[in-house]
């Protein structure tokens, strides 16, 4: 995890490619100032250097450089997306740009119909794969799509700042018993802790869910030692629709529990007498996404002000190893960051089949999060 690498520093993903032009972004997270080139290769062969210096709105908004890390190609008849490959990487290095591969039509349509063959004659695969398929089908078709999304997602709470009741506010995505996971025991247990030291707390959920309390209360919490009753004790705002106004004091608090969440946090901040959010950090979740525009929004997510709270020393560590966020510049004080172990649940072993186990045999501990797969293991 310590890996260290020049080319590590590179950001960018090719956003269209296409007869007419082939454009995109690259920049050097090291050094934001410093301009990218990337090269372009059809068939193998090298056609042309772009600098990645052009002016994007979006960049500048997601904190990628300062906004001028924009690259464009005009192929000029020279590309046939039917027959031709086209290569993007970054200039002097192998390393391509992030969907800098892109393969002759023909063939990624045959195996496209291949693979899709090979679902269709497997429920499982049709059920684990359906949602993700058309959700990317929807974004590679259209660019635009993946932009709304982010935009829709990243959107600012519309908040009054006149209340004068002092709270804590906790921002989730949803709360819905088909992804409550290690991470939602982690956030509910947090407010739990907040709830019992007297603070008057509140959920604040910003992403599409069914608000029903007792489905939540029957499947969820129920299930759960310790959180029976959290939600008798806590203020719940549903907050996808953006035009809902929130009343917050001057003094209230607010927790970010993801990057999306946390660029959210980033806004609600402003107006409140702490310009600080307090960032729940339970993954490095730029890992979670490929090299592109996600990546770079979770990256981006650190650099806000915050004060970090970790779920793991191990976690930690390894943001202060890799000088990530609040340890770009070194160490801080402790007060700014802070860890909690998590728990590890118990469970009964068979004594007996484990002594016949053969030595051969491979036994992984995993932990991930729930989903449709855990209904076919």
């Amino acid at each position: 995890m310590g890996i260290k690498s020049n080319l590590l520093r590179y950001d960018g993903c090719v956003d269209v490619v296409n007869e007419r032009e082939i454009c995109g972004w690259a920049a050097d997270r090291d050094n934001p100032q410093n301009r990218v080139s990337v090269d372009l290769f059809i068939n193998d062969k090298f056609v042309t250097t772009s600098e990645a210096g052009l002016f994007r709105e979006d960049l500048k908004d997601a904190g990628i450089s300062d906004g001028y890390a924009a690259f464009r190609f005009w192929p000029d008849g020279c590309l046939n997306m039917d027959k031709d490959y086209v290569r993007i990487v970054y200039s002097g290095t192998p390393m391509p740009v992030p969907d800098g591969h892109i393969r002759r039509a023909k063939m990624t349509k045959l195996l496209i119909k291949r693979f899709l063959k090979q679902i269709s004659r497997n429920q499982f695969l049709r059920n684990l794969l359906a949602p993700l398929a058309a959700q990317l089908d929807d974004y590679r078709s259209d660019p635009v799509s993946l932009s709304k999304s982010i935009q829709e997602k990243i959107a600012p709470l519309k908040i009054d700042y006149d209340d004068h009741v002092k709270r804590v506010n906790l921002i989730i995505p949803e709360i819905n018993f088909r992804t409550f996971f290690g991470g939602y025991i982690g956030k509910f247990n947090l407010i739990k802790k907040l709830v019992e030291a007297g603070c008057t707390s509140r959920v604040i959920i910003v992403d599409s869910c069914d608000i029903d309390y007792q489905a939540w209360q029957k499947l969820i919490f129920n299930k759960y030692e310790g959180l029976e009753n959290i939600l008798s004790k806590l203020e719940v705002v549903y907050c996808f629709d953006r035009n809902k106004t929130v009343r917050m004091s001057p003094d209230d608090m607010i927790i970010a529990t993801t990057w999306w969440t946390a660029h959210i946090a980033n806004k609600a901040v402003e107006g409140l007498n702490k310009k600080r959010f307090l960032y729940l950090i339970q993954e490095y979740e730029p890992f979670t996404f490929e090299m592109g525009t996600y990546h770079a929004m979770a990256y981006q997510s650190y650099t806000f002000p915050h004060v970090a709270l970790f779920s793991s020393k191990f976690l930690q560590d390894y943001f202060r190893i890799n000088k990530i966020g609040l340890y770009k510049d070194g160490d801080v004080k402790e007060s700014e960051s802070m860890y909690f172990e998590n728990a590890i649940c118990s469970f009964n072993v068979n004594k007996e089949r484990a002594s016949t186990i053969k030595r051969q045999e491979t036994s992984v501990l995993c932990q991930a999060r729930k989903t449709r797969l855990q209904e076919y293991v």
